[in-house]
């Protein structure tokens, strides 16, 4: 493969991660890529200031159902330290990849990163490698085969950012909000407040990995942050609501979009 048409893979870690999660992480993107174009970004942990400085209270009480808690915050500042380090740099994408990711197949996951650079043509800012199982499938679906790979442009995107290619636009749209209000599976549902055009891998080709390395380092802080209240039921209805809305005409512009650019 051509050096200018591989990516950087950054690898995301922090120091409440076990070293052994980033062991595994480092084992599974050397299966894809050459190992000197592997990096880590070593990222924040809930007691850092970049937390609380990254945090806006104030939209998250109006925009979220749920605010969410420090680690949260913590790992969204950790996946925007990897979209600078892709904006510093000179590439042009980058797989980003979490460090409890399990490789589901090898092989076509490096066919994907070949092809990364078509993959990411035509105003393709993301392309997901994971789509959280289980979630109900909802809205319309545009399925399309580049350079060989099914990907998939869903009406609602799912959540799972345990790794996933985006390309330099991407990063930079990402990082023009300057604080963030909700986690970041979350914002990527709604990608059109930052006009990101975010598609997924037809079939799963990583996996979390987190319950094979010790349980997710976020999971019981979260389970503490969710008190049930009719208010919050009410709220959530109401933003669902918003936000299936704005998807809707989001989808539809996209759609009118694509068919001007085919002509």
């Amino acid at each position: 493969m051509p050096a200018e048409r591989q990516p950087d893979v950054l690898v995301l870690t922090s120091k409440a991660s076990p070293a052994a999660r980033l062991r595994s992480a480092l084992a599974q993107a050397a299966q894809v890529v050459d190992e000197s174009r592997i990096g880590v970004v070593h990222g924040a942990t809930p007691a850092d200031s970049v937390v609380a400085d990254l945090h806006d209270p104030q939209a998250a009480t109006r925009w979220s159902k749920r605010p969410p808690i420090p680690a949260e915050i913590a790992a969204y500042a950790t996946h925007r330290m990897a979209w600078q380090a892709l904006l510093d740099g000179d590439r042009p994408f980058a797989l980003v990849l979490e460090d409890d990711v399990v490789v589901l197949d090898a092989d076509q996951l490096r066919a994907v990163v070949a092809a990364a650079t078509d993959l990411l043509l035509d105003g393709r800012h993301i392309v997901k490698l994971f789509d959280l199982p289980g979630e109900r499938a909802r809205g319309r679906t545009v399925v399309r085969s580049v350079a060989g790979i099914g990907i998939v442009k869903r009406e609602h995107v799912r959540a799972g950012l345990v790794g996933y290619l985006i390309s330099r636009e991407g990063a930079a749209r990402f990082l023009s909000r300057g604080r963030v209000f909700r986690v970041v599976d979350e914002d990527i549902k709604y990608h059109w407040e930052l006009g990101l055009d975010i598609w997924s891998v037809a079939e799963n080709l990583v996996a979390d990995g987190s319950a094979a390395l010790g349980g997710s380092l976020i999971d019981d802080a979260r389970k503490a942050s969710r008190r049930r209240s009719l208010w919050r039921s009410i709220k959530g209805n109401l933003l669902a609501a918003h936000r299936d809305w704005r998807t809707r005409r989001s989808f539809d512009a996209w759609l009118a979009q694509d068919r001007r650019r085919k002509g």
